[in-house]
């Protein structure tokens, strides 16, 4: 029997050759790196929705880095180039996810002042005597309401809401803080917004791409918000940066859109197309801006909201822990 062990042996390791040969030379057409690159240029080309906004030549983009794509490039260094490429839109919600990394564009915020300090509310304002409703916290100046909201993606009950809105009622204004807020549901800034009005409002129009030409959008459908019950009738102050984003920029909207609010702060960090997602042959996420928004007076929203009045917070403030946009909206009531 011992005879026969090695011819044995001999035919396993003649098929784990045969088996490494066909890895080596048998490759899905579909997930080789130049399929890969044209895949997602064909994608970002067909759904994303602010060429001409953000006034990027897609077709020269396309030149640029088809050449820098070669058949024996590592999944690490395809993703990078990848990456690279799509960081030219400037468009936070233009994301490429793969196991081991994730590309984004944060220049929307970091060229700009931080302009908030979670530290220096808690420490010099509220003195951690504020209270937790659901995800806001809530504090009392006087007779002024604070709110801060910090994520969009928190949910919060209609229960949350009458609690928050039935304390304010006697209050002769509110101050609604959502800097550093990077969105989150859209759904959520629908249902807060609600609760500022006392009539069905108008807060600007829509349209999707639908078709292969990059100016092959859907028609402009209005949007609305209605009024929820109980709701507050007061003066609000909303305190905004550049690290609103997203879902927080369309909360902004709708709220600027109402007679008794006001922004301070600086302009948003926009962020208003609703996003697509598509996977790749070779499983990476590929996500784009799909969509367009603009206020009541055409102006695009993608690149941010332009405040009421546009307040820094400056350095003698820093080095006194006072924060100069909270001091400036509690001077407006």
């Amino acid at each position: 029997m011992t005879k026969h062990i090695f011819p044995f042996l001999s035919f396993l390791l003649l098929l784990a050759g045969l088996s490494a040969c066909e890895k080596a030379f048998i490759q899905n057409p579909d997930q080789n790196p130049e399929a890969i690159f044209q895949e997602a240029w064909d994608y970002v080309d067909r759904y994303y929705s602010y060429f001409d906004f953000k006034g990027v030549d897609w077709d020269s983009v396309y030149t640029a880095y088809e050449s820098q794509i070669s058949a024996d490039m590592s999944e690490e260094e395809l993703f990078h180039t990848l990456a690279e490429m799509l960081a030219i839109l400037r468009d936070g919600h233009v994301n490429l996810d793969a196991p081991f990394g994730y590309s984004r564009y944060n220049g929307w915020y970091l060229d700009y002042p931080q302009n908030f300090d979670i530290n220096v509310i808690e420490r010099t304002y509220t003195n951690g005597e504020y209270e937790i409703v659901g995800p806001f916290l809530v504090y009392e100046f006087d007779d002024i309401g604070y709110v801060r909201y910090s994520r969009f993606t928190n949910g919060f009950s209609n229960a949350n809401l009458n609690a928050v809105i039935d304390r304010f009622q006697d209050k002769k204004g509110v101050i609604f803080d959502v800097r550093d807020n990077g969105g989150g549901s859209l759904d959520n800034a629908v249902r807060l917004a609600a609760r500022f009005t006392q009539e069905r409002t108008l807060v600007g129009q829509t349209r999707r791409k639908d078709g292969p030409g990059r100016d092959d959008f859907t028609p402009w459908e209005e949007r609305y918000i209605s009024p929820a019950s109980p709701s507050y009738d007061g003066p609000v102050v909303v305190l905004t940066n550049r690290s609103c984003y997203s879902a927080t920029n369309y909360f902004i909207q709708y709220m600027r859109s109402l007679d008794q609010v006001t922004i301070v702060g600086d302009t948003s960090g926009g962020g208003s197309g609703i996003p697509n997602y598509t996977e790749l042959a070779n499983g990476w996420i590929l996500r784009v801006s799909a969509s367009q928004y603009q206020d009541n007076d055409g102006l695009e929203l993608e690149g941010g909201i332009p405040p009421d009045f546009k307040v820094d917070i400056t350095e003698d403030d820093k080095d006194q822990d006072l924060d100069t946009i909270l001091e400036f909206a509690l001077d407006l009531f």
